[in-house]
């Protein structure tokens, strides 16, 4: 939940993206779960290890966020299953991603209507 609630505000208040990022985050968590589960079951057992290094190398191709973290799921899930299980890691990365960035939302409203709108200088426009 950390991870995700952190990724949607590395880049507040400074970009205007967070509730699109948010979509993101979650749109890509759902999209890696199922792809990581479906790998999982049709693949030999024996290959099961190589899914974390193909998520990551993925990962250097994807320029987009959604991708981004889609591919990371496959790391993520990996770790998650040696402990939790398959669907036990599929349905804890999800649930926490929708949580985390749940609470990141939430925060950011709160904080631009408490501190940011009161303390930070206005953008400057051109």
């Amino acid at each position: 939940m950390g991870f995700a609630c952190a990724s949607l505000l590395s880049e507040y208040p400074y970009s205007s993206n967070t509730f699109i990022r948010f979509r993101q985050r979650i749109t890509g968590a759902v999209a890696g779960s199922c792809l990581f589960f479906i790998l999982y079951l049709v693949i030999p057992e024996s290959l099961h290890s190589l899914l974390a290094p193909l998520g990551g190398l993925c990962l250097g191709f994807c320029t987009d966020y959604r991708y981004k973290t889609a591919m990371n799921c496959l790391g993520a899930l990996m770790l998650g299953t040696g402990i939790y299980g398959m669907q036990g890691a599929v349905i804890l990365r999800v649930a926490d991603t929708i949580l985390g960035v749940t609470f990141g939302l939430m925060f950011a409203a709160i904080f631009h209507q408490l501190v940011a709108i009161r303390f930070l200088p206005a953008p400057k426009t051109e």
